[in-house]
């Protein structure tokens, strides 16, 4: 009897302890040696998803943060926005995947670094409709200027933001760029061009 007692107790004693060291359930296609298609870039230190008042933070906010964008257009209607862009991750562009120089007399061929930015707008506005053509994306580095970087395009990203926002709507896109060297990413969002403002991101 002492023999089965004894050997009842650590039974329970080993089933208790494979329960507390347990691992959470590995999802379907998710092995323990697989390896993402991304990987996010570390930043000094974490944001919160809090609000940034692009007028009160001179156009600047952080990744991860949602910009509150205000202006007016000549008619006379008041273009309301919210924008997210989310810390930058690396990516591995597709075989057939298209690249482009951002503006005239840029640097041609292709830098070793590849990111992508998620960003959301959402149209709070009252009437004012944004068209696809009324933002412009653009990315920078610590070295990287408008004339080094690289749009990507493939199924996963894309060159320009495409979607037309009636007030209520929302939409979201990543954004894919090419760098030699993607140290200390910007991203800038810029709305209804000369006419409007724009909200630049980046690492706290």
């Amino acid at each position: 009897m002492k023999r089965l007692a004894l050997s009842l107790a650590l039974t329970l004693i080993i089933s208790g302890c494979a329960g507390i060291g347990e691992e959470s359930p590995t999802k379907k296609g998710e092995g323990k040696n697989s390896t993402p298609v991304t990987s996010s870039i570390k930043p000094e230190s974490e944001v919160d998803g809090s609000l940034c008042n692009i007028e009160e933070n001179f156009g600047k906010c952080l990744f991860d943060q949602t910009a509150v964008y205000e202006d007016s257009r000549r008619n006379g209607d008041e273009v309301k926005l919210e924008i997210t862009v989310k810390n930058p991750r690396r990516f591995t562009p597709s075989t057939n995947a298209d690249f482009a120089i951002k503006t005239l007399g840029g640097t041609p061929g292709r830098g070793p670094d590849n990111l992508y930015f998620e960003i959301t707008i959402k149209n709070t506005s009252q009437v004012a409709v944004l068209a696809h053509n009324d933002v412009e994306l653009s990315a920078n580095s610590a070295t990287d200027g408008n004339g080094d970087v690289r749009t990507v395009q493939d199924d996963n990203v894309r060159q320009f933001w495409e979607a037309t926002l009636k007030p209520g709507q929302s939409s979201t896109m990543k954004s894919g760029w090419n760098f030699n060297n993607s140290a200390s990413p910007t991203f800038e969002v810029s709305v209804d061009g000369l006419g409007g403002n724009s909200v630049t991101f980046s690492q706290k």
